[in-house]
């Protein structure tokens, strides 16, 4: 969900993966893992992404984030388990 919306955020830019990577003064490489979801970003890179692409970093944050919801573990009991992304 977090490469998602740096893709789409890089591209309302119209910035290629090379122009964001440039800007941020990261590798294109870890630009494009992290758009295909094959690394999570780090926090410091997170930081280079949103300040690139002028956007305040909960912005990115905010799609990450899962959402808690409480459910029944079947013993009558109750259990935390992460949920969905928020959207």
């Amino acid at each position: 969900m977090l490469g998602r919306r740096i893709a789409a955020l890089r591209e309302s830019a119209s910035l290629s993966q090379d122009q964001l990577a440039e800007r941020a003064g990261i590798e294109r490489r870890s630009i494009q893992r992290y758009e295909r979801a094959v690394r999570d970003p780090r926090f410091a890179d997170l930081l280079l992404i949103a300040e690139a692409l002028d956007v305040p970093l909960a912005d990115h944050v905010r799609w990450a984030l899962p959402t808690p919801e409480l459910t029944r573990d079947g013993t009558g009991g109750s259990q935390w388990r992460m949920g969905a992304c928020v959207v």
